[in-house]
């Protein structure tokens, strides 16, 4: 069985539409909104998902995690809340209280305006290591974002 939002495969199909029913929120608040509009969970990538070889190849990842979490990072672009997903370790606080969230607005792969992008980050050991996601309200063209993201290390990742 797979969900109308999120393809068994792990790639987010309608992630546009999830995002746009969060609205204003920012920060911990659109991570709260995203949960609470997808049933109570974070949309996941598993390794076994064929998508993860998409994003990763045969790449190893640092902690060698099999799971990834997708969650909403907020950013004002040219003065509208824009947001970019990304993928980390970290699920859901099963307590609720979002100071137990240790992402770090880090992760291993991120979505930002149709496109998905891995960080080329690596470990002592050569594995892929988790890159920072912009957040906050810093005023960037939306050219200028996908820019920082590639100068920060982000590569775009062909889906076709």
């Amino acid at each position: 069985m797979s969900c109308s939002e999120h393809s068994d495969t792990g790639e987010l199909i309608d992630i546009e539409s999830s995002l746009k029913a969060l609205g204003t929120a920012t920060s911990n608040k659109a991570i709260e909104a995203f949960y609470k509009n997808n049933g109570n969970k974070l949309a996941t990538l598993n390794s076994d998902q064929c998508f993860w070889k998409t994003l990763f190849g045969d790449a190893k990842l640092k902690g060698d995690p099999e799971t990834l979490y997708w969650r909403p990072s907020s950013v004002t672009v040219n003065g509208k809340i824009e947001y970019i997903m990304f993928a980390s370790t970290e699920d859901y606080p099963k307590d609720g209280n979002l100071n137990n969230n240790h992402s770090g607005w880090a992760g291993y792969a991120c979505y930002y305006n149709g496109t998905y992008y891995v960080s080329s980050k690596k470990d002592y050991w050569g594995k892929n290591d988790k890159g920072s996601v912009v957040t906050g309200a810093v005023n960037y063209s939306e050219e200028n974002l996908e820019k920082w993201l590639v100068e920060k290390g982000w590569v775009a990742v062909s889906t076709q």
